[in-house]
């Protein structure tokens, strides 16, 4: 899969807090060398002489992509970049990167990655906090309210969709027209859960045979009706 066209924006740093460019060509790290700088030197070394702004193959200019991992979007770039170089795929000549170099770049990058994913899950969760959908809205309320045949679905504007779902946090937005939507959708729900008459209505409990549920699947024709209404407190005749 090509990389994805990066920002133009001017290179920052290979390191949170630090100016550290990918434009000049460094020696092999010493073991000393932070997870950061062996990733700046190796790159140099190896994948400036496609991925630079001259040439730019696959839209990648690593010169023009910021170092900063606590940038969601930008760690997302990094990971398919560690990814590559971990399955061989990049550099595709096995002889640019020797097995050696590419454990030792995948293992700087897998570094410095994971600790800031860990940094992130920790400060702020697995996923980002969303709102409900209209259809996880609606379920709720039948279930808070005990109102299983509740339908205020409609009332609710319809979700924008992410990568062909519409649970994605990034689309999930909240707007006034939303807001207020959403809060017609509980008074309607609120309204129908209320009891408007001085005695609650009876309670019909309804006893279905299974054959009367897909009555073209019996065996023979049924030449009495399968189900009935039982009122609350009426006998039945059985279990």
């Amino acid at each position: 899969m090509p990389f994805l066209p990066v920002s133009q924006a001017p290179f920052q740093n290979l390191h949170t807090g630090s100016l550290l460019a990918l434009v000049t060509l460094l020696p092999t790290p010493p073991c000393h060398a932070s997870a950061a700088d062996q990733v700046a030197s190796r790159i140099n070394q190896t994948c400036l002489e496609c991925h630079d702004q001259d040439v730019q193959k696959g839209g990648l200019d690593l010169t023009a992509l910021p170092y900063d991992l606590a940038n969601r979007s930008l760690r997302e770039r990094w990971v398919r970049i560690h990814d590559r170089v971990e399955k061989g795929e990049m550099p595709p000549d096995a002889e640019d990167l020797p097995a050696a170099d590419r454990a030792a770049l995948v293992h700087a990058l897998d570094t410095e990655l994971s600790k800031i994913d860990l940094a992130d899950v920790k400060s702020h969760g697995r996923g980002p906090v969303r709102r409900l959908n209209r259809d996880e809205y609606e379920q709720n309320l039948r279930d808070v309210l005990n109102l299983p045949d509740l339908d205020v679905r409609d009332i609710l504007p319809e979700d924008r969709e992410g990568h062909h779902f519409n649970k994605t946090t990034a689309t999930l937005d909240m707007s006034r027209v939303q807001l207020t939507a959403y809060l017609d959708a509980a008074e309607t729900a609120l309204r129908s859960a209320m009891v408007t008459e001085p005695t609650p209505p009876p309670v019909t409990t309804w006893r279905v045979v299974g054959t009367d549920l897909f009555p073209g699947t019996a065996p023979l024709a049924i030449a009495s009706p399968c189900s009935s209404p039982v009122t609350a407190g009426s006998s039945t005749g059985g279990p």
